[in-house]
């Protein structure tokens, strides 16, 4: 049967209703096409818009699913249901405006004193949400906090106002010149930018004065002088005279002085450096923790006695403030506690959320985006992209134990007046970072570096200086200003140089994990390392000792590793490896994870469940030629498919160089050759000598 009505010449299409039922609302129909119809979002949500008039004291936000979100009279965030009675309508608007724009009309058309249509207004409510279209609450909502606007503002949310900083101007601006930004300002939450900001706890506002910049060194001073013995590599002047010890800033008091500045703005920030203090007992760690809340001020931080992961994230919310955490220490326990503090340390840098199931299996997100700050007595063991991300500042055993820490009476008050000399100062932050983003580059800095260390750098000019870093300064060709820039990152280059000491990465982890790793004894030997046994196998085949070889060779190949050259035509050649002849151009053939051997190696360490191959891969040993300069490079290979014993599968080929001395191992070789002619003395007196000549 045909879906077209009989008698018809085509399917049966209802009358457009639309211009009657805008006809009687009061208006026109409005064009989904006509773009320039639709109002600017901001003003819609402060004139209440939909319908609901421009007196409307509640700013409807939009919709998802069958929740309105609007911000109430009060400017908080509401999440109602579309079903609303007179007891929520009430709660949302004032009763004067209710009744006034939608008022009771009697049987003569005349509104009843204090009362107001419940239909009406519960229709145009829902109109107004629904004009406002779906909203995604989790990316729009700000809490409490720094942040920033969509356009590069600053915007300190201080719970029951929003000061507002490097807004740019919105007229009035000569043509061709550069815009200048509004000064501060301050004003009531609600929309700014179709970003939320609603009412929240209130916290410390910046001051209605700034800062001056005697204030602003004489903080620095403290951290510096305070009593706190710094073991930091170097101490900066910035044109002062290096003799003198009252010109002298330590680097660590500088890093400090910049992460509380940074703490202070982190949720406008790109990144957001965590800082660790760690010291001997009673050397003053918590009593810095005290002087950095006064720097950043009341209600800026949290810093919760017993901290936890769950604990942090639930009272951020979506706050974006510091955390400082006093004795972050390991927990007997619960060994994986500071695992989880650093994990929170890594999200909040880069500004990372979390996704996690509600009780009705709905998805929740956490973000944070907060500058944390610890102190340990020592430092816990850390990953490269931990490392990459903590400022460690460490502290000395006191030289002058009798001298007391005293602070300043006036340093308890100076958060909110640092606050706002930071916003003043906020449109040159852009520039301001730049400068040492490109001069850590210039001295070889990487970019997880950068991100660290110049963040804070950029926020602790912005409070010691006036002005951006001037070009003609830094070249050295002006005396008018100091050369901060470079000389705050000279001073800073020891720090970063100990810090790639300490951080081994993930090629290098795995490798130490396997060459500290004890093989079984053979014959009531002591049991030896994988290192041990390659460096048995090869000094062993230096010197001709085919029983030492064997057993080596056996040990080796029992665990899944074989010493091998390639062949010339390796990359035609499945297997591609011959035994080892050559020390010089010699590998490590590692099994992959088929081999039961090599799998009981890894199976304590982060590499198990088949992971050290991928990372054994990115191991590259730089050939230098006598100058030190690089002269090509032996990457690891991986893929072959070798024999070892009576295994063969996919493997990993590690240059020797990439791993041992060769120099060293060949002078062994020479020692245990020469031993067997001349005695193990000569042999070694021989070396000596060999060594002295070469020196020469």
């Amino acid at each position: 049967m045909s879906d077209q009505a009989e008698g018809t010449e085509g399917p049966q299409t209802l009358p457009d209703l639309r211009e009657k039922v805008a006809a009687r609302r009061g208006g026109a129909r409005k064009d989904a096409n006509n773009a320039a119809s639709s109002p600017d979002p901001d003003d819609m949500g402060d004139k209440g818009g939909g319908g609901l008039g421009p007196d409307c004291p509640a700013v409807p936000l939009g919709v998802n699913g069958e929740t309105l979100y609007l911000l109430d009279d009060l400017c908080q965030l509401r999440k109602v249901a579309p079903k609303l009675d007179k007891s929520m309508l009430y709660s949302l608007f004032s009763a004067g405006w209710l009744d006034e724009r939608f008022p009771m009309l009697n049987a003569n058309g005349e509104p009843v004193r204090n009362k107001f249509n419940q239909d009406r207004a519960q229709r145009a409510v829902i109109h107004a949400c629904k004009a406002k279209g779906r909203i995604s609450i989790d990316d729009a909502e700000r809490q409490r906090g720094s942040h920033a606007s969509r356009k590069g503002a600053l915007v300190l949310h201080c719970g029951d106002a929003l000061v507002i900083a490097g807004e740019a101007a919105r007229s009035g601006q000569p043509s061709g010149q550069a815009a200048v930004p509004r000064p501060v300002y301050t004003r009531r939450p609600g929309l700014y930018e179709r970003l939320i900001f609603p009412l929240d706890n209130e916290i410390e506002r910046p001051a209605n004065e700034a800062a001056t910049l005697a204030e602003v060194w004489d903080c620095l001073d403290h951290i510096n002088r305070g009593g706190w013995n710094w073991k930091g590599p170097t101490h900066v002047t910035l044109g002062g005279d290096p003799d003198d010890p009252t010109e002298r800033v330590d680097i660590y008091a500088w890093l400090i002085f910049g992460w509380a500045m940074s703490a202070k703005l982190c949720g406008a920030l790109f990144r957001r450096p965590a800082l660790l203090v760690t010291g001997p007992t009673q050397q003053g760690k918590s009593t810095l923790l005290a002087r950095l809340k006064d720097l950043i001020g009341e209600g800026w931080f949290i810093s919760p006695e017993d901290p936890s992961e769950a604990g942090i994230t639930a009272e951020m919310g979506k706050a974006r403030i510091a955390v400082l955490l006093d004795e972050l220490e390991g927990k007997e326990d619960d060994p994986g506690y500071i695992k989880r503090m650093y994990n929170l340390m890594l999200r909040s840098f880069d500004g990372g959320g979390k996704l996690r199931s509600s009780a009705d299996q709905k998805a929740v997100k956490t973000e944070l985006y907060s500058s944390f700050q610890g102190s340990s007595v020592l430092p816990p063991k850390m990953r490269p992209q931990e490392r990459n991300r903590i400022i460690i500042a460490e502290i000395g055993v006191r030289l002058d134990p009798s001298r007391a820490y005293e602070c300043p009476e006036w340093f308890g008050a100076i958060g909110p007046k640092l606050h706002r000399r930071l916003a003043e100062q906020w449109p040159r932050y852009a520039a301001t970072l730049k400068a040492y983003e490109n001069e850590m580059a210039r001295r070889g800095s990487s970019g997880r570096e950068r991100d660290c260390y110049a963040t804070a750098l950029a926020c602790a000019d912005l409070a010691l200086f006036d002005r951006e870093p001037d070009a003609a300064s830094e070249a050295g060709t002006s005396s008018l200003t100091p050369a901060r820039v470079g000389e705050l990152v000279a001073a800073i280059v020891p720090l970063i140089g100990t810090l790639r000491t300490e951080n081994i990465d993930h090629p290098e982890r795995a490798m130490a994990a396997l060459l500290s790793s004890h093989l079984p004894s053979t014959g009531g030997m002591v049991q030896q390392t994988v290192g041990q046994w390659i460096e048995r196998g090869i000094i062993a085949l230096g010197v001709d000792d085919e029983s030492g070889w064997a057993q080596a060779r056996t040990q080796l190949a029992a665990h899944g590793m074989r010493l091998c050259n390639l062949k010339p035509d390796h990359a035609a050649s499945k297997a591609g490896v011959i035994e080892m002849t050559d020390l010089g151009t010699g590998y490590l053939c590692i099994a992959g994870p088929t081999h039961e051997g090599m799998a009981k190696i890894y199976k304590a360490t982060e590499f198990n469940q088949g992971r050290w191959p991928d990372a054994l891969s990115r191991l590259v040993h730089v050939v230098r030629d006598k100058e030190g300069h690089e002269a090509g490079q032996m990457p690891a290979i991986k893929g072959k498919i070798p024999k070892i014993g009576g295994w063969q599968g996919a493997c990993t080929l590690i240059p020797l160089a990439a791993f041992l001395d060769l120099v060293d191992l060949s002078e062994q070789v020479a020692i245990a050759r020469d031993a067997a002619l001349m005695g193990h003395q000569a042999a070694v007196a021989a070396a000596r000598a060999r060594r002295k000549d070469k020196d020469k």
